[in-house]
């Protein structure tokens, strides 16, 4: 099945009166609603990386402050921050994955 191309309609003053109405969908407002959601999974995109940035940061930073505290246990404080930057780092993935999914899978799109 072949995905119909976007294509930029301008509507009479006819089509506009039935939108306002709320008797006819127009094409401009399924292009908003795409457009919305485009910019509010970004959003949530960037958000999450920022949030995941952040949090390596602070995990490497903790890491390496109890590292120089005791040398001893540097090989398990090197594996639990390893575990938990993997952790952290999984956050942005799932969000990048709902994000897209429901890009795709608008419900407010017909």
């Amino acid at each position: 099945m072949k995905q119909p191309r976007l294509r930029l309609v301008i509507p009479d003053f006819e089509t506009i009166k039935l939108c306002l109405a709320g008797k006819e969908e127009s094409t401009l407002e399924q292009a908003i609603i795409i457009a919305a959601s485009v910019l509010a999974a970004a959003i949530v995109v960037g958000l999450a990386a920022f949030g995941a940035a952040t949090g390596d940061g602070q995990v490497t930073a903790k890491a390496v402050e109890s590292i120089a505290r005791q040398p001893e246990a540097k090989n398990s404080i090197l594996v639990s921050m390893l575990i938990s930057v993997g952790l952290i780092e999984s956050i942005p993935i799932i969000a990048a994955v709902i994000a897209i999914v429901l890009v795709f899978s608008n419900p407010f799109v017909k």
